[in-house]
């Protein structure tokens, strides 16, 4: 006896598995994650070297060769290629689909680890990416100020960066475009001349005092204590009362012949949002969450945060992949309509009604049955 003769035979046993399938398909649909990639791991990794003012011969001169040699000491590499150009040199390691990403990572981390001593010492930035679709930003934020200095933009978004990285689901926040901040000291020439002291007494004089040494032990009874010097710096105020010589009685401080203040080393790049200066904050999310949730939840805390925000500071929304992946998902509900409509008018013209009728719900119940089939039967990570 034939399938077909079966399922017609017992027709009410065959309504319900057709619900059944059905039902566990919408619910499928329902529970499943929406993101715009895969999550997927190829065993593989990206080092990206960044040393200014250097020409390709001396970047691989001086970073590439002893890079490529101790890279080359691990085992079950599939490909190496190496990008050169001025300032910049980029290795992309691929590695046998069979071996385990994480593991493979972690042996490159070692290898640099390991080479790092041999490097240029004003390299500018070494940095290793694990090749993985779940490391793409779903959200771009600019925090925006035309006024503010560098460092309030920069407390203010380790703040934000905080806040984002408890809503759940959310992997990691990335704060983009900030300066490396350092410590000015602007020496007045003519009152360092006045009081006899050369740079190099001040240089001496900064160092000494930020300097941690040991002072030996104390015993006291059965007890035994370690003396140590707290010379570091907590603020700039610690660094302005720098003592750099005491005469007949009167002290000398380095805020008597020097301003003290942040600055910020030049500027590699510059970031702008719609012309205005901004750092960017770079949102991820978790393998196997829901984009239009994390990201739902995102916007939430947002609009909460934009009103704690000091008086000419806002942050904006640059880029959100959630609106890419709704358009996908709108595209692909579009075009399925349109070949389900068609193909009935067709059959309609041709066979019927009836078999027209058959043919449209037979196409959605398909796919809605082999959803069902993928996630609930192959796929439990899934839901």
């Amino acid at each position: 006896m034939s399938v077909t003769r079966v399922a017609v035979d017992n027709y009410r046993l065959t309504i319900i598995q057709y619900a059944a399938f059905l039902i566990l398909g919408i619910g499928a649909i329902s529970s499943m994650p929406y993101s715009e990639d895969p999550p997927l791991d190829p065993s593989g990794s990206t080092i990206v070297v960044y040393y200014p003012g250097t020409s390709p011969i001396d970047m691989e001169r001086l970073v590439v060769e002893p890079l490529e040699g101790v890279i080359n000491e691990i085992e079950d590499i599939k490909h190496l290629k190496v990008r050169i150009e001025d300032n910049t040199a980029v290795f992309f390691v691929e590695f046998e689909s069979s071996t385990d990403s994480d593991e493979k990572y972690r042996e490159v981390r070692e290898k640099i680890n390991k080479v790092s001593s041999q490097l240029p010492d004003d390299l500018h930035s070494l940095d290793a990416v694990q090749w993985s679709t779940s490391n793409t930003r779903i959200m771009q934020l600019a925090l925006v100020s035309k006024s503010a200095p560098y460092h309030d933009l920069h407390e203010e978004a380790r703040g934000i960066k905080r806040a984002l990285e408890r809503v759940r689901n959310v992997k990691q926040v990335e704060i983009l475009g900030e300066p490396d901040e350092i410590v000015q000291v602007n020496l007045d020439l003519e009152r360092l001349g006045h009081f006899g002291l050369s740079l190099s007494q001040v240089a001496q004089a900064i160092q000494s005092t930020n300097a941690s040494i040991p002072g030996g032990t104390v015993s006291v009874g059965s007890r035994r204590f370690t003396v140590k010097t707290s010379g570091s710096y907590r603020d700039l105020d610690d660094l302005r009362q720098t003592v750099l010589q005491s005469r007949n009685g009167t002290v000398l401080y380095l805020s008597d012949v020097a301003t003290v203040e942040y600055g910020y080393k030049e500027h590699l790049y510059k970031t702008r949002f719609n012309g205005s200066r901004c750092l960017f904050l770079g949102v991820k999310q978790k393998e196997n969450s829901d984009i239009f949730l994390v990201v739902a939840a995102i916007r939430d805390r947002l609009s909460f945060l934009n009103k704690s925000l000091p008086p000419g500071m806002q942050i904006e929304i640059g880029f959100d992949q959630s609106e890419s992946v709704a358009s996908s998902i709108g595209t692909f509900t579009s075009n399925l309509s349109q070949g389900i409509l068609l193909v009935g008018v067709v059959i309609l013209l041709v066979v019927g009604a009836r078999a027209s009728a058959i043919v449209m719900i037979a196409i959605p119940a398909s796919f809605l049955i082999g959803i069902a089939c993928v996630c609930w039967l192959l796929c439990p990570l899934f839901l």
